[in-house]
């Protein structure tokens, strides 16, 4: 007979004890899989294929000393002040004169490429 209520008391006291377990921690199934492969693996060194690619994309917009510089994030309809400061000062400015209206002609050599402005914004990029 005591055996009986002692085994129930132990099985209500788990119960008991997984329910506020289960409400204090809010597991996950991918918590619970991270916390037991953890020790294996030792450390979150693996990086997935998708956080190395974003990893890589961010990088190539940094402009460091030496580097090239980031033409990827040139795009029609930037105004002429946000491409000086993505781009720096261009190697040639052409004035250029027709029936619509007056061009200017940015060329950067370095980077090989040659940007068109009409209105002071961005109309045209071309790789040299």
């Amino acid at each position: 007979m005591i055996g009986g209520r002692l085994r129930g008391f132990l099985a209500v006291a788990g119960i008991v004890a997984l329910g506020w377990w289960i409400h204090e921690k809010r597991p996950t199934f991918s918590g619970i899989i991270d916390d037991l492969t953890r020790p294996i693996f030792g450390s979150r060194a693996a990086i997935t294929e998708s956080e190395r690619t974003r990893i890589v994309g961010e990088a190539s917009h940094v402009i460091a000393v030496g580097e090239e510089r980031p033409v990827g994030a040139l795009h029609e309809g930037m105004s002429d002040e946000e491409v000086k400061n993505l781009m720096g000062p261009p190697d040639v400015i052409e004035h250029l004169e027709d029936e619509r209206g007056d061009r200017v002609r940015w060329v950067y050599r370095g980077v090989k490429r040659v940007i068109l402005l009409r209105n002071h914004r961005v109309v045209s990029i071309t790789v040299l």
